[in-house]
């Protein structure tokens, strides 16, 4: 028998998997290399590497999502339309997000998921398939009379409307599991359990059936009633989308909820159905063929009501401007980068007793901070963005950006203004999601990534305004920080600190590379500026190389630079000054003062009057042999011996510098700068046969060690120290209760008394963290949240 599947036959699809009859070897201990895959099965293999083997294994044989080889719905899809329908519009309250891929990519994806169903069939001891003629044994008039009849069926569902051409779309055991029973998180019995094979040995693929869908009403306690669908309970929390596509959770102790879910009509028939009773029913399901039901054209979603605005915000410019406790708005909580929480119920009494609330598990790295808005968490990697559930840790939806080969350096996160996400990928674009349902607005080109741009910053949403930046040292490219129109994401203006390639005499560089502050007040926008290029060798380009290595200040109404402060002047040793520029009102020397605060990669502390960028204070905060001493603007002035040579320079701090991309924080009661240092010396070298291109030239670190320091910023001196036994690459987050959170590198979440640093608890999570914690608070309840290698984790008081 020849079984036709995404264009290829069966046989045909045997023979290009190597299981063909009597194939031989050459060799006594060789094998023949596989022929190559068809053209479609190839095309298949590379969308499902790129966008779904992280869930489903590179196989399709499971991971953390279900087995697509065992599934009846990818066996039973004749032309991959089923297959369609899962992939464009995901499976809500589960792992699988929607895809917006073309209705090709679509069929060279079940071209591969029917390719390895077959081969995996004919593994020896592998699970059996199941053919359409397998399961025609019933009578379709008995089966009709069924229908109408003692199964009940006709109540929900009609030939002639939902059920329309079911056998055209359904074949075989696909359609028979399709009416014995909905798939588990439609109904009211919580999620799928997680691990291979999903819900079930083989699991269950494909969109619920029409109607199957659980409805709940949720009523408050202030009486305030929400409708919509069911998409999580346990025994804990329920969660719904509303008729606009909002997500809402609650506690299910604090609310009342009716659950409606007609999928348990289908789960009380499994008792009560006999053989004939399936096979008939199936007999007659399967008359019912002929062109199903069109689908709607797509189109542009209806404005939102002022009714649903209200109930769902998003990010307001008052939110940016003053966040709720119950949110994290932005990468640094707020505008000021102090990173710093006025919540009190942790504090040093009760810190004892944090346990891990939820825990989620992402894929890659994560060094960004999450944001937190209406009660759910935004997780991002590079070409990856997560929904989660902040009470709970659910998954609501993914996003995965269009393949490309962007440098996956890592990304610091998302920006959200109203209910629209704003995310860089590496290739050099920033790309706009709908926050509700993570579909896709629109993507624009930042820079060009051929030229050697990376872009991973975070970007920052003042007024009308998305301020994005592009990073990169390894080339020499000019510098951008670029405003947006959040709406459309046209350019608004661009602000560059270098001239552009090419200019003679004159440096390259000066790129973003961390997410800067904002004074509403003043209007003007704060950011800090990288190293100049070439990097290791100064002499092509002559000067201070203005405005790399700089604190600037801009209007960012129109781009223009209000004033520069350069922190390394002429730099030769890769320091940025792009770590986070805290912005701090308070009292220096006895007068009150608007200042700035940057503890930055070349060993200097500064305070400077953010008003008019005239320096307060410059003072090292570690080990630094670089400067020859302070210029009356503030400045360092740069030691020339200590530029590198052919015989190298022996310097501290090293390249990674005294800080970095990790966040301090700033406690306003006692008035300390906590950041994570890291002490250290390297040897750097330059010679002409370097070249006077990106790097050139070459650094080695000797030695270094990690402290967390706090800062008294009156006079840049440490009040406390910690010493790392491994160092950390942490951030720092404190709050008004008195405490300060911060991992080591050992992968223990700390939290100190931020008065004198003594540690008050400290839970091993196994892993670094290359990210800052953060903190809200939901229904009367703290979480603290850090991320550890690609997991995030909350912790909490006990209930």
């Amino acid at each position: 028998m020849t079984i036709r599947t995404g264009g290829l036959t069966l046989a045909a699809m045997l023979v290009f998997s190597g299981l063909a009859v009597g194939q031989g070897a050459p060799g006594r201990f060789q094998r023949p290399a596989p022929p190559p895959l068809p053209p479609a099965v190839a095309s298949g293999k590379a969308i499902f590497a790129q966008n779904c083997s992280f869930c489903h294994g590179a196989d399709a044989e499971g991971q953390s999502g279900p087995d697509l080889t065992s599934s009846p719905v990818v066996a039973a899809d004749v032309n991959g339309n089923a297959i369609g329908q899962v992939v464009l519009n995901g499976r809500p309250g589960t792992a699988m997000p929607a895809f917006k891929f073309t209705p090709a990519q679509i069929q060279n994806i079940a071209a591969f998921l029917h390719f390895q169903t077959y081969a995996a069939m004919k593994q020896k001891g592998g699970r059996k398939g199941v053919v359409p003629a397998d399961l025609q044994t019933g009578n379709a008039a008995a089966g009709k009379a069924f229908f109408n009849g003692a199964g009940g069926c006709s109540a929900c569902h009609s030939p002639t409307g939902d059920l329309a051409g079911v056998a055209t779309r359904l074949q075989g055991l696909g359609l028979e599991m399709s009416f014995l029973s909905v798939p588990r998180d439609t109904v009211s019995l919580g999620p799928p359990p997680v691990g291979r094979g999903g819900s079930g040995r083989g699991g269950r693929g494909g969109p619920p059936p029409a109607g199957a869908i659980a409805k709940v009403t949720v009523t408050l306690p202030s009486g305030q009633t929400f409708q919509g669908d069911l998409v999580y309970q346990d025994d804990f929390t329920i969660a719904m989308v509303d008729a606009a596509g909002y997500y809402h959770s609650w506690p299910k102790s604090q609310v009342k909820s009716d659950v409606n879910a007609p999928g348990e009509a289908h789960a009380a028939l499994l008792s009560k159905y006999t053989d004939a009773d399936i096979h008939n029913l199936m007999a007659y399901l399967q008359t019912l063929t002929g062109p199903a039901q069109p689908e709607p054209a797509p189109s542009d979603p209806p404005a939102p009501s002022a009714a649903v605005l209200a109930l769902n915000p998003g990010v307001t410019t008052s939110v940016l401007l003053h966040p709720p406790t119950s949110s994290w708005p932005t990468y640094h909580g707020d505008y000021s980068g102090r990173r710093h929480s006025s919540l009190t119920q942790i504090n040093s009494s009760n810190v004892n007793q944090l346990g891990v609330a939820w825990k989620f598990a992402a894929t890659g790295r994560i060094s960004a901070s999450p944001l937190v808005v209406d009660g759910v968490l935004y997780i991002s990697v590079p070409n990856n963005i997560w929904a989660v559930d902040a009470r709970t840790g659910h998954m609501i939806w993914h996003y995965t950006a269009p393949p490309n080969e962007g440098s996956t350096i890592g990304n610091r996160g998302v920006a959200m203004y109203k209910n629209w996400l704003y995310f860089e990928i590496p290739d050099g674009h920033l790309v706009s999601l709908n926050a509700k349902d993570g579909s896709l607005r629109w993507i624009k080109e930042i820079v060009d990534y051929h030229l050697g741009y990376w872009t991973s910053t975070s970007p920052l949403v003042i007024g009308d305004h998305v301020i994005v930046g592009a990073s990169g040292d390894f080339d020499n490219v000019q510098s951008l920080l670029r405003a947006v129109d959040p709406v459309t994401g046209d350019t608004q203006w661009d602000w560059h600190a270098t001239p552009p390639a090419g200019t003679p005499n004159t440096a390259t560089g000066g790129n973003t590379w961390m997410t800067g502050t904002y004074d509403p007040t003043l209007n003007l926008l704060y950011w800090g500026t990288g190293n100049p290029t070439p990097v290791l060798e100064g002499k092509t380009r002559p000067g201070n190389n203005l405005y790399t290595c700089s604190i600037v200040a801009i209007n960012p109404d129109t781009g223009k630079l209000v004033w520069g402060f350069q922190a390394s002047p002429h730099d030769t040793h890769d320091w940025d000054a792009a770590e986070v520029p805290v912005l701090v009102d308070g009292t220096f020397n006895g007068q009150p003062r608007k200042m700035l605060m940057q503890a930055s990669r070349n060993g200097y502390f500064f305070v400077l009057d953010r008003t008019n960028g005239k320096s307060l204070l410059t003072t090292p905060f570690g080990p630094v042999n670089w400067a020859s001493g302070v210029a009356k603007d503030g400045s360092p002035i740069p030691n020339p011996e200590k530029e590198p040579t052919p015989d190298g320079r022996l310097l501290a701090p090293a390249e990674g510098g005294l800080a970095n991309y990790r966040s301090p924080s700033f406690d306003p009661q006692t008035g300390l700068f906590v950041v994570n240092s890291t002490p250290s010396y390297g040897i750097y070298f330059n010679k002409p046969a370097d070249g006077t291109f990106g790097w050139a030239g070459g650094d080695y670190g000797v030695f270094g060690s990690g402290v967390l320091e706090a800062l008294d910023y009156q006079t840049g001196q440490p009040r406390w120290k910690h010493a790392w036994p491994g160092g950390s690459s942490s951030g720092v987050l404190t709050t008004d209760s008195g405490l300060t959170f911060v991992t080591d590198s050992s992968g223990n979440f700390i939290a100190l008394n931020t008065s004198d640093g003594k540690i008050l608890w400290h839970s091993a999570v196994g892993t670094g963290s290359s990210a800052s914690p953060m903190t809200y608070d939901l229904d009367g309840r703290q979480y603290v949240v850090s991320s550890f290698g690609s997991d995030v984790v909350a912790w909490a008081l006990s209930n």
